[in-house]
């Protein structure tokens, strides 16, 4: 019986001992398996890292070219804006010159040159060749007997208009 005892502990020390180098085995296995996995994570977290990277350089290089587009396009409508502005203003004090003239012509059939033309920095004034007069015109000029100088005004504010 003791002969058989032994045995058996000797049999179950071999199977432990059998067991222990397998779970050594199977520890190897799972270590390289995990160094396997964290070098696979680490290249693909490089990986991530530099096309994240690059994208971020396409979008801010997309960003730049769009925002240098917004600033030309704002720029352009301002100076259109500002060219609108004075093509309206300088429309209003052409009719209003007219107005007065129309007005003075109606009423006195007397032009006051003098205060008829308002200034104006993108047109020509009255004695700076408006009308083919080179010197300051005189102060008034009756218009009851002349059709032709009325229609000379007339077009003359028709081309302040276009």
């Amino acid at each position: 019986m003791a002969e058989e005892f032994r045995a058996e502990i000797q049999g179950d020390i071999d199977s432990v001992s059998k067991a222990v180098m397998e779970s050594e085995t199977e520890m190897r296995t799972v270590d390289e398996q995990q160094a396997k996995f964290l070098e696979g994570a680490k290249s693909v977290e490089r990986a991530i890292q530099q096309k994240t990277t690059e994208l971020k350089q396409v979008i801010d290089r997309q960003a730049d070219r769009l925002l240098r587009e917004v600033n030309m396009a704002r720029q352009q409508r301002e100076g259109d804006v500002a060219r609108r502005k004075n093509d309206v203003e300088l429309n209003r004090l052409v009719l209003a010159d007219f107005q007065k003239y129309s007005q003075q012509l109606k009423d006195k059939g007397i032009i006051n040159l003098t205060g008829v033309f308002t200034a104006h920095p993108t047109r020509p004034q009255l004695g700076e060749g408006v009308l083919g007069v080179k010197h300051p015109p005189p102060k008034y000029i009756c218009f009851k007997s002349s059709r032709s100088i009325r229609t000379a005004f007339v077009s003359v504010f028709r081309v302040c208009l276009t």
